[in-house]
């Protein structure tokens, strides 16, 4: 520095505040994570730098935000759904709910957030029929099952000649 004569520096930083909906989604800046939203960093380097934005149960959001010196760079992202929700009710209520072979409670059951994909799901309660079911779970969906068990059992009667014969 000289005496007398100003000198400009040129700022090499810049601010970003990145928002995510939901909330509470992990933010990765050019691969590093930074931890979740609402996030905001003061001393980012200045040039293009690549936003991830992940939360379970959501695609993961991408994009390039190029941070200008001593400007505040946002990013908003938005996350799609990936999940979709299931209630299955019973006739008789109280059958077990088997979803890809893992046993998941008893009827009425219902899930809010369930990943969109295939299944198979099972109904099954002693002395009635099992029910099977393979079905696809869509993005923001709401499925809704209602399952009569057919009866494993019947009723025998015995009529004899003469009557109150014995029987075994």
């Amino acid at each position: 520095l000289t005496p007398g004569k100003a000198t400009q520096v040129e700022a090499t930083t810049g601010i970003l505040i990145v928002r995510s909906e939901p909330g509470g989604a992990t933010v990765f800046v050019d691969g590093i994570e930074k931890g979740p939203s609402i996030l905001q960093i003061t001393d980012i380097g200045v040039g293009d730098h690549e936003i991830r934005v992940e939360k379970n149960m959501y695609y993961t959001y991408t994009e390039i935000v190029n941070v200008q010196p001593d400007m505040i760079g946002q990013v908003e992202a938005v996350l799609k759904a990936n999940f979709g929700s299931l209630s299955i009710q019973s006739t008789p209520i109280g059958s077990v709910v088997t979803i890809n072979g893992q046993v998941k409670g008893k009827t009425p059951y219902s899930i809010n957030q369930i990943k969109s994909g295939s299944y198979n799901i099972q109904v099954s309660k002693d002395l009635y029929h099992t029910y099977e079911e393979n079905f696809i779970i869509t993005d923001g969906s709401e499925n809704t099952r209602d399952i009569r068990l057919t009866p494993a059992f019947g009723k025998l009667t015995v009529k004899t000649n003469p009557t109150g014969a014995e029987v075994r």
